[in-house]
């Protein structure tokens, strides 16, 4: 194992970039928990801290490949896809799993060795709301779903900031020389500003791609949901709106049948045409809208902050990529966008689309 003092700048910005990625998935995932079970919160900082401080351990390990040994967070960072998916297998000599999710090493007699616990909505709450073991088999867990996207990000970060520099960098012979090992061409070949670019940009949209193939794949428990702030002060007027929405509930009702006044008005609330809306379909949105500011009080009361809806953070991550992709492309020269899409589709043509988690 390299200590973290020993690696080059280029790998401590992969090992802290990937850390870094997985603690802002980790925050969120442990604020759902929180929010679920409130108990949790004052562990969730020690927990997380040293949670993160064994993933470091796991990324700055080498492995063995023959004689060719890598360090694991430049194996995950780089261009070879059979030894990313080596890592991320779930069985063989390469596998990180056991490392990254100990508790499976703690397992009955018996019990299937690769088989994560976790796999539907009723264990992530029965592990959210159990003993601390539970929890910390779950965190491990969260992190190996998450370690393939934070990886994803860090491999995106750093090729688009080699286009970057490529954009007005002087390509001098060393640089050159090195394109042509990369590239695989004869040291008498040319290599050009563009070919250079292509090669980058094939591997932007293949880490694009291969997140999007990940989200396609998540199911619900895997999902990281996030909320926004949406009033950082504002307990108190969510209070007295409920407040008001619960005594608009008890005269309704009372009421009936209800007047072309308080039709009118509820047609406005739902944007609803009033000859189609009836007494119980307004009683029914105003229970739900009730309920609706109980749940954000509670949640407010607990945090001081009002939220809103959640929503699937890693699917706002995906559109963010490809919308700083497309604002990337537009500064390139059009022939290294043609010379990737054509390296695109002979990757996707022997079946290198990226790479998932079994």
């Amino acid at each position: 194992m390299s200590s973290f003092s020993d690696l080059s700048a280029a790998q401590r910005r992969r090992v802290e970039g990937i850390s870094t990625n997985v603690d802002e998935y980790l925050t969120l995932r442990f604020g759902h928990a929180e929010r679920v079970n409130p108990k949790l919160g004052q562990l969730v900082d020690d927990l997380k801290a040293q949670l993160l401080v064994t993933l470091r351990e796991v990324l700055v390990k080498g492995r063995a490949w023959g004689s060719d040994k890598h360090m694991v967070a430049d194996v995950l960072c780089g261009e070879d896809l059979q030894k990313r998916y080596d890592l991320f297998n779930t069985t063989g000599q390469y596998s990180i799993l056991h490392e990254i999710v100990s508790a499976l090493d703690e397992r009955k007699e018996g019990a299937s060795a690769d088989a994560i616990r976790v796999t539907n909505m009723r264990d992530l709450y029965q592990a959210i709301d159990s003993q601390i073991g539970d929890l910390i088999e779950l965190a491990q867990t969260w992190i190996w779903w998450d370690l393939p996207d934070a990886v994803t990000l860090q491999a995106y970060q750093g090729q688009t900031n080699i286009i970057r520099r490529l954009l007005d960098m002087e390509l001098t012979e060393q640089v050159k020389d090195h394109y042509r090992n990369m590239l695989e061409l004869k040291p008498t070949d040319e290599v050009t500003r563009e070919m250079m670019l292509a090669h980058h940009l094939a591997n932007l949209e293949r880490l694009v791609t291969e997140f999007g193939l990940r989200r396609r794949d998540d199911l619900a428990h895997q999902e990281v949901l996030k909320r926004d702030i949406v009033e950082s002060h504002g307990v108190d007027l969510l209070i007295m709106e409920l407040a008001t929405e619960l005594q608009a509930l008890e005269r309704l009702e009372k009421t009936d049948p209800f007047d072309d006044k308080i039709m009118a008005h509820y047609a406005r609330r739902l944007a609803a045409d009033p000859a189609h809306l009836t007494r119980d379909h307004i009683l029914m949105w105003q229970r739900e809208h009730v309920a609706d500011l109980k749940t954000k009080l509670l949640s407010a009361l607990h945090s001081g902050q009002i939220l809103g809806r959640p929503y699937n953070f890693k699917e706002r991550q995906l559109e963010q990529m490809q919308a700083d992709l497309a604002e990337l492309k537009k500064k390139l020269p059009a022939g290294a966008i043609q010379s990737a899409r054509a390296t695109r589709k002979a990757q996707e043509a022997e079946g290198e689309v990226g790479y998932r988690v079994d």
